[in-house]
């Protein structure tokens, strides 16, 4: 089926807001690539900040979803290795390394945009993972959300400095070694100990 002309606009303006950035791209460029007129592009976006607002808020809202998805009668180790491989699994797609980059380029001009982000994707995951981590008194951790902050982070920073910032070769951790060592941090009792305050 045949994009609609706010499809086609939203889909052009994307894809050039990524490659050269809100502010080296122009209406004109975005109407040249959309096969539409500036003015049609007014009609549906009122301004190019408010159609840059609107992409990279639906992009967050609809591509970053994570579905925090555990049995709770797995057994623990497997089942933190899962959650942290599908985390890791969503956020390590070129197409989000690329937005990421994005975001992170505009957030000065856009600050409730990288806000947002971090409310929707970090913040969210982080509660989840809090949630869960209570779920389970037996692991006997001492502050689930501190715990689940430092899980979420490591994650997040390590796909940031390696996919985002391309620093792979200079960073060159491995994903699964990062993600058993997390696994053994929250499941170890001494490690905890030394994490909880005294």
């Amino acid at each position: 089926m045949k994009p609609s002309k706010r499809e086609q606009i939203a889909q052009a303006a994307m894809q050039l807001f990524i490659q050269h950035g809100y502010r080296e791209t122009s209406m004109d460029q975005i109407a040249a690539e959309a096969d539409v007129s500036k003015h049609t592009i007014y009609n549906h976006f009122q301004s190019k900040e408010g159609l840059f607002i609107e992409l990279v808020e639906q992009f967050i809202c609809e591509q970053f979803q994570l579905e925090f998805n555990s049995d709770l009668s797995d057994e623990p180790a497997a089942g933190l290795r899962r959650l942290a491989q599908a985390f890791i699994a969503k956020l390590n797609n070129p197409e989000y390394a690329a937005f990421l980059r994005l975001l992170i380029a505009e957030s000065g001009h856009f600050p409730h945009l990288a806000q947002l982000f971090i409310r929707r994707v970090i913040g969210e995951e982080r509660h989840n993972l809090k949630q869960y981590f209570e779920s389970h008194p037996d692991w006997h951790i001492g502050d689930p959300e501190v715990i689940a902050y430092i899980f979420l982070s490591s994650m997040s920073s390590l796909v940031l400095f390696q996919e985002v910032m391309h620093g792979k070769l200079i960073l060159s951790i491995e994903q699964d070694r990062l993600i058993d060592q997390l696994v053994d941090l929250v499941l170890s009792n001494s490690a905890v100990q030394v994490l909880s305050p005294p």
